[in-house]
This record gives structure tokens, C-alpha cells and sequence, in this order.
């Protein structure tokens, strides 16, 4: 009942902070139990677009981490499950091989240590590291005249669907073909106007994970992506 009551209560949080913030939105229910669910810290790993760190060290009160990619210049604060873990999660950075990163525990600086894989830089300081596999670039939408060529990333045989406001949120009139390996689009003609839509991957329901243009509809708090159309310059 505790993790579910706190899973309720970090998704209601999540959604409402999405029509405030202009950063990615990071949407993925089963995300969410798999991390509420973990008990121990382990090391540093990726799951589907996300990377994942942990720490466990009571009675720590605050658990943050910093980038390199950032210049180690903002600190991100872990949150804490319901057993005491601190978790930190975030989508894969574009263009970046490696993840570089250091701890701050309680105000103090530290590398992690369940993370064998680390450097130590010009000053001496012990940096740990998280390698990121190769991945395609992300394609988000595509709009040509008025026609918007809609793209995902998922694995390849995927069942792949798209609903929206311009389908009346049918999930079957217009399926996603696999154009490329595990790259799959649709295109989808479109007078001009502001449209809400989200992928079936499947059965699952989720949002376009390269589009950061999400709206959340207020009567039901759910969470989708959005798109505008623009005229056609005649």
C-alpha cells in the first residue's frame, strides 16, 4: 500500500509539473515501479532510453549528482523511495559517449561507489563514469507542406500504432510501418492547427520520447505530446 500510495503521488507530481516545464518530460509508468520497487543501490545502468543511479547511506539526508557534460556546474538531486533509497534517473544525453559524473552527499563531493569505472582528472579528483551505447538519432516529427511524417524508435517486429486528436484517439486507423531497422513512420496529412498525440508500442501507451512538446490534459492529468501544424506559405 506504502509503495503504491507513493507511485500515486510521484506520477500526480510529474504530471503536474509537465505544463510548467519547457525541459524533457520523462513518462514511462514502468520506469516508475521499477524504480519504486528497488530495494539496494547497485550500479550505475542504462534501460531503454534512461540511465539509472542509486545510493544507499544512512542517515544521509541529501543525495545529489553533477555532470561533466554540464561542467559539474548544476547538482540534481536524487529522490528517495519508500524503503530509504536514493534514485536518480534521466533520459540518455544526445552526443555524449560517456557519462561523467560525481556525487554530493550531505554537501560533500564524492565519486560513486558502486561504480568501478572512473578517472582521475588534472586535479587528482576521482570522476566516475558511465560509457553510453551507440545509439540512431532520435527523429522527432517532420512536417513537409501538410503532411507530418511521424518517426519512433523502438525494437525491431514492433507492433507500432499512432492515435491523436486528428484521429479522434482511434488506436488502430494508422499503424506505423518499419522503414529501417528498428525505425518506424507514418505520414499523416494535416490542415494546419495545434494536435495532441501519443504512440502504441505494443500495447503500451506512451509519448513521443523525441518530441519535448508535451501538453497534459487537465480533466484526466494525462500526459501527451504535441504538434503545430503550421499554414502553407503559398
Amino acid at each position: 500500500m506504502g509503495k503504491r500510495f507513493f507511485l500515486i503521488s510521484f506520477l500526480a507530481l510529474t504530471y503536474g509539473l509537465t505544463a510548467q516545464s519547457s525541459g524533457p518530460i520523462i513518462n514511462d509508468t514502468y520506469l516508475f515501479l521499477r524504480l519504486v520497487e528497488a530495494t539496494a543501490a547497485t550500479k550505475p545502468h542504462i534501460w531503454n532510453n534512461y540511465f539509472i543511479l542509486t545510493y544507499s547511506g544512512n542517515p544521509s539526508r541529501f543525495a545529489g549528482v553533477a555532470f561533466g557534460h554540464e561542467n559539474f556546474s548544476v547538482v540534481h538531486p536524487f529522490f528517495r523511495t519508500p524503503d530509504g533509497l536514493f534514485v536518480f534517473y534521466a533520459l540518455l544525453p544526445d552526443d555524449v559517449t560517456v557519462i561523467s559524473y560525481r556525487l554530493v552527499i550531505d554537501s560533500v563531493w564524492q565519486a560513486d561507489a558502486n561504480n568501478e569505472n572512473y578517472e582521475i582528472d588534472e586535479r587528482g579528483v576521482r570522476i566516475s563514469l558511465l560509457p553510453v551505447p551507440q545509439r540512431s538519432h532520435r527523429r522527432g516529427p517532420v512536417i513537409r507542406d501538410n503532411v507530418v511524417n511521424f518517426y519512433l524508435q523502438a525494437e525491431s517486429g514492433s507492433s507500432v500504432f499512432i492515435m491523436g486528436s486528428f484521429s479522434n484517439w482511434d488506436p488502430f486507423i494508422f499503424p506505423l510501418t518499419e522503414v529501417e531497422h528498428g525505425v518506424f513512420r507514418v505520414a499523416i496529412p494535416l490542415n494546419a492547427g495545434t494536435y495532441h498525440y501519443a504512440f502504441l508500442v505494443n500495447g503500451r501507451r506512451i509519448t513521443d520520447p523525441a518530441n519535448f512538446n508535451q501538453y497534459t490534459f487537465r480533466s484526466s492529468g494525462q500526459l501527451v505530446s504535441q504538434i503545430v501544424v503550421p499554414p502553407v506559405s503559398r
